[in-house]
This record gives structure tokens, C-alpha cells and sequence, in this order.
């Protein structure tokens, strides 16, 4: 685009122009690069109807202020900003840009920043500790270093520039009609209620425009309350509601154990459940949103529905009903485009079998428009027997309502195209993207007309980008078409296909690609599509075995996505029909295959019957069978023996696997697995040498693979055996990758443990400090995150006995020293602070309350609590107080309970003196520590 002789930018045109992703240019414009020289200049921007873009002028100048230096002299050097490092983690694609080793990587200039004092993303390069050591010594030529610089840009150039897969839906509103006739008083008091309630429902028949009425008031309203919204019509179950609620938690930032009305409360956020009626079990849902509401305190809770919820105590309700005469004339007249007569018998006729429905308005214009007859339209509605919409009690549009009347005239009309399409539309609960279907054998010629010509009817809603097309369609129109449009075998294979492709691309190309993140967001987007593709191929399969393919397709393509997120049943049940089907269709290496992934699930989720019964399935099935099924009976087997600690025999069953994956073509991933799982038993057994060359061997297969899990799960035991053959350095380093991989795919209990043993190891080798301390703080958030949401359960329910929650403290002990070595002591207060009010407070007054005693995890947690609490920034620096002696008994008496809680006391207790000496300006040895514990102990014994 060029205003004058300007050309303005999109951000995504800004980033190919530079070579760098597009979140280094958002985060340009947030904030000011070279701050440490007291220079606040961020990237411009220019606000055009609610689009950023920039003057290429103005790029073009920011970055050559990017050139200049960053720092008047070589030392202090400033830090590389975080946003920074992300774009060249993400342009490397996690490996070393010349060797492509992906252990140890560091962040190195080109031109020597003493000599630029530069940190320019053009003048810096992700290699491993390897090859910038031999950059740095000279070993390695400048000019081979740019030439590896000029080829990764000019690789993001092209990933820039080739058609990109659709941006991650966010949680916020859909966009509203452009135009909405006759609800001007609807709107203005749904605003009203919006400023003045926390619960309100806004209800009416499908189709009248609740949604739209809904999203014209949220922008009209009065306050600022963040919106999150979550289309109730995506998911099949209040289970799964409660998943993507969850979900929705930890996207925004909360903790694992943060419940959503928490958040609500805490961001004042405002969520919409939006089309409630579309679940069959709408007492659970009613329970749901009952619960919501109940402990609504600083948030709302919005929701839409066809029906009234019995038992939910809303603060408001509105109904909507239909448009009145002008705005139902004037709804008539914009589809029909200019078709119609001014008046006549005929139009009255429409307008009063459509008794204000906008819906029905829409199509019945559409249908004017393209008989060009009104009278001609009203012969054919009244020809399928229609009666006005507004029924009592009427949710679905069937052929003798009015909607239902005109739904089926259209439907007569649609081309073969349209009507394969609008099929589509209707198997899908989450919007799709046009790119799904372009090469996909669904039987559409003419996409783009197709989608132009349902568009026209008013069938579908579409977003347009570019070439990007976003599609849905509304709940009634989805309903008939299902119920209409008569099924082709050949229409369904090709949209499981479709959905099949689109979620493996996602996987490849963006997930493990180098954008983790991204790929959980598109993954999770395409669910719902792909959990709807799933049960219809299910449906269908005895007359059409070919339609276990997409099924097992699309299997495999979300296991690292159920793996990572924790939606372990969601996985199974997948696992589970993709195994069955597979057998079905006689396929059984593929059954065998997903029966492994179910174990896997099974194991993570604790599910014993589930383990059990994939096993002895496998077996059953792999009978006959050699090479790679055998190979995934015998990794069932493996870990049934590591399970019961018979650890050589799971090391010589992994070994045997590791076998037959390797003479399989194409079985170098499962060779990887198979070699994890003898490192692990290995590892277990007492031999960390022999588990650390078996773990290195599937390292180097996962990193080829792109597979980030594996490979953080890899580095993860790789650390454990290097600590234990005495190497910190290694094992720090190990524990670091480990848990920055477990990071960006946010694989919480992974990240927490990871940086839990990276902690302990701190404590007995501080060596290893300054590779604690150069951690990002976000991933170290991130693994409070993980370890307080699993505390809490275990406060809550403590059923597993003390051995879970040893491990819970052991990793929460790690965490806060690795906090402490990163200066992040406010994190490690808050953390406290969070726990002692939101988990420790509520359920010792619930105790009280029922005259229970206080259970063991309870009593942990509060010293937790207070422990991290004391640790906070108020008790560090010069000015901070010295400790009385009885505050400093008490802290020793916090950390042993917690240590001995968590199974390391001796550890935590020999920190006490390094801390504080560093942090408190105190000399206290162990010795005194002993001595404070002792005395402690015998005054509590005389009380």
C-alpha cells in the first residue's frame, strides 16, 4: 500500500522487508531496545481502522538506530533483550546454525560487539558452545558467519513469503455484523445490564441474532473489561468445556491450579459462553455455569442461549425477539439487492411468514434475489409447508418453520459445489480456513465460487484476509444441513482428508518447526474439526474400511499435541478408535502402533486398567506379527518391567525394540523411543554410563525429527546421568535445554521437573550459578506455574499418600533455588503469597469449620508457603533489616520441614548458609542451623 510517495507496511510485509519474524516487529513497536543508553525510541506505528502499519520510511530508519550501538562502551555490555533472542532461537530452529547440534547454544555476534556495541538481530547468530568457541578463538572465519547469517534470513524471507498457515485464534470476541437493522434498543440494554451485572444471560430462538446483538453491545459498553470468549457449539461435552476453560487459564498466564472464575476475579475479565443449547447435557452445563457464577466477585459471565437455565442465578436476563416492521423490511430489502418491489401482497407475505426472524429475512432475500420473483419465492416456501418460526420451545429449524421452509428451498437452488461445501461447513463446530480444502479430493472444482455463492445465500459467515478465507456457519444452518443434505462416502473421506493434512502441517510445519507455541495454538484450534472428522469416519467405517487412514492420520498427528497439553482422555478416546479402526480395516501394525500411544497416554494420566488393557490388546494382536509391531509390544513390555523395577529386563526389552525399529524403513523415531526408554531403565538400574550412550544416540535421531518433547524429555534423563557420573556443567546445561524445550510447548509437569533437579544440583555444585542465573525468568514463572497448580491439588485431595506430594515439594524446593539464582525473589514472594491465600487459607478454615485435623500435605504447604514468603525482595539488599534470632529460627524451621517434607532436607538446610550470607550479609554455618533446629525442637516439645 502507498499513501503519497510513502509506502506503508503491514507487519507481516515490515518482517519479510527485515528478515525477521513478525513478533520482533510487534515487539519493536512495545518497546525500546537500547533503554540502558536511556534511549525510549520504539518502532513507529500507524493505526488505520484498528490495522498497525508502518512507513517504510520509518522502518528503513529504525533500523539502521538498531546499527548504532547499544552501549557507550564495551563494558557493562547490556543484555540481549529476551524478544531478540526468541526471533534467533526461531530462525535457527533450535539448533546450532552451522553444525545443527542442539545442546548448549548461546548467542553469538558477527562483529565482536566490543568493536559494533551492537545487539542488531542482523549482527547475532544461535551456535552451540562449540562452534562459538571456535568463532571466537579465530578457529572460524568471519565470512563464514555471515554467509550463515544471509542464508537463515533469506530462509525467513521465504517462510515469510510462502502462503502461511492461518494465525492462532485468539480468546477474544469474533467480529460483529458490519450492519445491524432494528436492534438499536437491544443493544442499548444489554449495555445497560453489561455496566451494572456480573452474571447475565441474554436468550432467544436460534437464528434471531443473539450473537450479533451481543457483539454490537460489548462494543458499545461503557467499561474496559478484557473479553474472552468461547463458542459453546466447538465442544461435545461439559468435560470438554471445562478442558478448554482450563486451557484458556493457562494461555492467559495463570497457574495450573487457577480455576477460571479465579482469573475472572482476579483480571475483573468479562467471559461469554456463547450458544450453551447446542450441548445435549444441558444440566451439566447448567451446573457448570451455576458454579461460574456462584463465585463471581470481580469478573462477568456472559452467556447465549436458545433456552432459559433453570437453577443458574443470573443477575439479568434478555430476550430477544423478532425484528419489528422497518427493520425486517429493511433486512429483506439488503439481501434481496434491490430485487423486490417496493411493496406488493407478495413481499408482505415474506415478511409475515418470517415474523422477524433475521435469519429467515436473510435467506428469504437471498432467495428473492436469485428467483427475482418474490411471488415465485412465497409459492415455494408455502410448497414445503411453513409455518412462522416463534414456536414455544422451537430450537432446530425443521422444514416446517418458516427457516426450515426457506433452509430447503436454497437448498434446491445450490449448485453441486455449493452444496458439498455448505456439508463441510456443517461437520464443522470450529471455524476452518479456505487453504483446507484447496488441494483437498472433497469434490469441489470452483472453491472460491462456492464460497462467494453460500456467502450470498447468507450460509455461511467468512473473515477475509488476502487470500485467506475463515468459514463458519451458524448453529441453525449446521443443524439442517447435517439433517438434509444426504451423505456421500466419497465426501467424507475427502474432508477427513482435508482436516488430516491441515492438522499434520500444523504439526510439521509449525509445531515442531521451531514455533511450538504456534503449533499448540492451530492445533488446538483445528480440534474440534478434526474430533468431528474422527467420529464420522467412525460412523462410516463399516461401509467404507479406507476411512481408517484420515482416522489414524489424524491420531498421529495429535499425540504430541495431547502429550504436551495434559488433554490425556481426549488422547485416549482418540488412541482408542484409531487402534480399533485400524484392526477393522486389517491393518494391524498401525493398530499395534496406536495402542502404543494409548499406553503412553495412559501411563501419564495414571490410568492402570487403560495400561492393562492396551497391552494385552497389542499382544493379542502382534501375534503372527515381527519387526515393528513386535517392536511396540516389546516397549509395552518395557515399561511394565521399569514399572515393577525389574530394571534390566525393561533395559534389554527396550534394546530388543530399538532392533526392530531400526531394520523397519522409516523407524528411526520409534528406534529414538525405544533407546529413551533404555536410557531411562538404565539410568534406574545404577549404570548412567550405559543410559547416558543410549540417550545421546536417540538425541541426535529426536533433534533430526523435530521432535521437541522427545527432546526435552532426552536432555532431561541426559542431565540425571551426567550428575550422576560427577559432570554439573553437562547436567546443567542438559537440565536448561530440557526445560527450555518443555517451555515454549508450555509441557508443564516436564518444565517443573526439569527445573526442579537443576535447582537441587545447583545446591551441591554452585559452580554451575551463572548457567542457573542466565535462564529466562518467564520459563522459571512457568515452572511455579506447573508445581503450585499440582500442590494444590494434592492440598485439595490427597488420596496419593505422601510419596506425590514429596515430589511436588522436591521439585517446588529446586525451583526456589534456581528463582533465587535468577534475583528473582519477587516471583519467589508472589508464589508464597499465592499459596498461602488462594490454596492454604480456604481449606484451613474448611478444616476448622468440620473439625478435621490438618492433613500432612496441608501443614507442607503452609511452611511452603511462608518459607518462600520470607525469601522475599523485602529481606534483601543493604538497607533490608538483619533477621532477629527468632525470625531466623523460624526460617530454618520453615526449610526443614519443607525440606524433609520434600525428601531433601540436608540439601536445603546446607543452602541456608550460601543464602544468608548473600542475601542477609550473615555468616551462619550448619552447624548453627543445627543448633537453631535443635533448640526450636525442644521448646516445641516443652509446649
Amino acid at each position: 500500500m502507498t499513501t503519497n510517495t510513502t509506502t506503508v507496511l503491514s507487519p507481516l510485509e515490515a518482517a519479510h522487508r527485515l528478515g525477521v519474524t513478525p513478533a520482533l516487529i510487534f515487539a519493536y513497536m512495545q518497546h525500546a531496545p537500547k533503554q540502558a543508553l536511556g534511549d525510549d525510541r520504539r518502532l513507529a506505528f500507524i493505526d488505520q481502522g484498528g490495522q498497525l502499519r508502518i512507513a517504510s520510511e520509518e522502518l528503513e530508519a529504525f533500523d539502521r538506530f538498531l546499527h548504532e550501538p547499544w552501549a557507550r562502551s564495551p563494558r557493562p555490555r547490556p543484555a540481549i533483550p529476551d524478544y531478540v533472542r526468541v526471533n534467533l532461537k526461531i530462525e535457527a530452529g533450535g539448533r546450532c546454525a552451522r553444525c545443527g547440534d542442539g545442546q548448549a547454544l548461546e548467542d553469538a555476534h558477527i562483529d565482536d560487539f566490543a568493536v559494533s556495541l551492537s545487539h542488531h538481530h542482523h549482527n547475532l547468530l544461535r551456535l552451540c558452545k562449540k562452534c562459538h568457541s571456535g568463532y571466537d578463538s579465530g578457529l572460524l572465519d568471519r565470512s563464514e558467519m555471515r554467509a550463515l547469517k544471509d542464508g537463515l534470513i533469506a530462509k525467513m524471507r521465504a517462510s515469510l513469503a510462502a502462503p502461511a498457515m492461518p494465525e492462532a485464534s485468539t480468546f477474544g470476541p469474533p467480529d460483529g455484523a458490519a450492519k445491524l437493522h432494528g436492534r438499536a434498543q437491544d443493544v442499548a440494554a444489554i449495555v445497560q445490564l453489561l455496566d451494572i451485572h456480573g452474571a447475565v444471560l441474554v436468550t432467544g430462538v436460534g437464528g434471531v441474532g443473539k450473537t450479533q446483538a451481543l457483539l454490537a453491545a460489548l462494543k458499545a459498553r461503557r467499561n474496559t473489561r478484557p473479553v474472552l470468549w468461547l463458542g459453546v457449539e466447538q465442544h461435545r461435552s461439559t468435560d470438554e468445556i471445562r478442558s478448554a476453560l482450563d486451557a484458556m487459564v493457562l494461555a492467559l498466564g495463570g497457574t495450573t491450579g487457577e480455576t477460571i472464575s479465579t482469573l475472572l476475579n482476579r483480571t475483573r475479565a468479562c467471559l461469554v459462553l456463547d450458544g450453551v443449547e447446542q450441548l445435549s447435557d444441558l444440566d451439566g452445563v447448567g451446573d457448570l455455569i451455576g458454579a461460574l457464577v456462584a463465585v463471581n466477585l470481580g469478573g462477568q459471565v456472559i452467556v447465549t442461549s436458545q433456552s432459559t437455565l433453570p437453577g443458574v442465578p443470573f443477575d439479568a436476563e434478555h430476550g430477544l425477539k423478532g425484528l419489528d416492521g422497518a427493520a425486517a423490511r429493511a433486512v429483506l430489502g439488503d439481501f434481496a439487492r434491490g430485487r423486490l418491489e417496493a411493496d406488493g401482497p407478495a413481499v408482505q407475505r415474506l415478511l409475515d411468514l418470517a415474523d422477524g426472524h433475521p435469519l429467515t429475512l436473510k435467506i428469504m432475500g437471498a432467495l428473492a434475489a436469485h428467483f427475482e420473483d418474490a411471488g415465485l419465492v412465497v409459492e415455494r416456501i408455502e410448497t414445503n409447508g411453513a409455518a412462522t418460526l416463534a414456536v414455544p420451545g422451537r430450537s432446530k429449524p425443521h422444514r416446517s418453520t418458516s427457516l426450515g421452509a426457506c433452509l430447503a428451498v436454497a437448498l434446491a437452488a445450490l449448485s453441486a459445489d455449493e452444496r458439498k461445501l455448505l456439508w463441510i461447513a456443517a461437520q464443522c463446530p470450529a471455524p476452518f480456513y479456505n487453504m483446507m480444502l484447496r488441494d483437498a479430493p472433497v469434490g469441489v472444482d470452483d472453491l472460491d465460487a462456492a464460497i462467494a455463492g453460500l456467502q450470498g445465500w447468507s450460509l455461511i459467515d467468512i473473515l477475509r484476509s488476502g487470500d485467506l478465507v475463515r468459514i463458519s456457519t451458524v448453529s441453525p444452518v449446521r443443524l439442517f444441513a447435517r439433517a438434509e443434505i444426504p451423505l456421500e462416502l466419497e465426501l467424507v473421506n475427502g474432508f477427513a482428508l482435508a482436516v488430516a493434512v491441515y492438522v499434520a502441517g500444523a504439526n510439521v510445519n509449525v509445531l515442531r518447526n521451531g514455533d511450538p507455541e504456534g503449533g499448540m495454538s492451530l492445533i488446538g484450534g483445528a480440534l474440534p474439526n478434526a474430533l468431528s472428522a474422527i467420529q464420522l469416519c467412525q460412523d462410516h467405517l463399516e461401509q467404507s474400511p479406507t476411512l481408517s487412514r484420515p482416522i489414524v492420520s489424524l491420531a498421529g498427528s495429535l499425540m504430541m499435541f495431547f502429550f504436551s497439553s495434559g488433554r490425556f482422555e481426549e488422547g485416549k478416546a482418540v488412541m482408542r478408535a484409531a487402534s480399533l479402526s485400524a484392526a477393522r480395516a486389517g491393518d494391524l501394525k498401525r493398530a499395534v502402533q496406536m495402542l502404543t500411544q494409548f499406553y503412553t497416554l495412559a501411563e501419564r494420566s495414571g490410568d492402570a486398567d487403560g495400561r492393562a488393557w492396551a497391552l494385552a490388546e497389542a499382544e493379542r494382536l502382534a501375534k503372527g506379527l515381527d519387526g515393528e509391531a513386535l517392536g511396540h509390544v516389546r516397549m509395552m513390555q518395557a515399561a511394565v518391567a521399569e514399572r515393577a523395577g525389574d530394571y534390566g529386563r525393561a533395559a534389554a526389552l527396550a534394546k530388543e525394540a530399538e532392533g526392530r525399529f531400526a531394520s523397519t524403513p522409516g523407524g528411526e523415531h520409534y528406534a529414538a523411543m525405544a533407546m529413551l526408554q533404555q536410557g531411562r531403565a538404565l539410568e534406574s538400574g545404577g549404570d548412567p554410563a550405559a543410559a547416558l550412550e543410549a540417550l545421546q544416540r536417540a538425541l541426535v535421531l529426536v533433534v533430526g525429527d523435530q521432535d521437541p518433547i522427545n527432546t526435552g524429555s532426552i536432555q532431561h534423563h541426559i542431565g540425571n546421568c551426567q550428575a550422576e557420573l560427577g559432570k554439573a556443567q553437562e547436567a546443567a546445561n542438559a537440565y536448561v535445554a530440557a526445560a527450555e524445550a518443555f517451555h515454549r510447548l508450555e509441557a508443564d509437569e516436564f518444565r517443573s521437573n526439569a527445573l526442579g533437579e537443576l535447582g537441587l544440583l545447583l545446591i551441591e555444585a554452585p559452580e554451575v550459578r551463572a548457567t542457573v542465573a542466565a535462564l529466562s525468568p518467564d520459563v522459571v514463572r512457568g515452572g511455579f506455574e506447573d508445581v503450585i497448580g499440582g500442590l494444590a491439588e494434592r492440598v485439595a485431595n490427597p488420596r496419593r499418600g505422601h510419596d506425590n506430594i514429596r515430589v511436588r515439594l522436591r521439585k517446588f524446593v529446586g525451583l526456589i533455588v534456581v528463582a533465587e539464582a535468577g534475583d528473582q525473589l519477587d516471583d519467589i514472594e508472589n508464589v508464597g503469597e499465592h499459596l498461602a491465600e488462594a490454596i492454604c487459607m480456604p481449606m484451613l478454615e474448611q478444616c476448622a469449620a468440620q473439625g478435621r485435623q490438618v492433613p500432612f500435605e496441608l501443614m507442607m504447604a503452609s511452611c511452603l508457603a511462608d518459607f518462600c514468603v520470607s525469601l522475599g525482595p523485602a529481606a534483601d539488599g543493604e538497607g533490608a533489616a538483619a533477621p532477629t534470632p527468632k525470625e531466623l529460627a523460624q526460617m530454618c524451621v520453615w526449610a526443614s520441614r519443607v525440606g524433609m517434607g520434600a525428601g531433601c532436607e540436608d540439601r536445603l538446610i546446607s543452602w541456608l548458609p550460601d543464602y544468608f550470607e548473600r542475601r542477609r550479609g550473615l555468616k551462619i554455618s550448619a552447624d548453627d542451623i543445627a543448633d537453631l533446629l535443635a533448640r526450636a525442637d525442644g521448646r516445641a516439645r516443652r509446649g
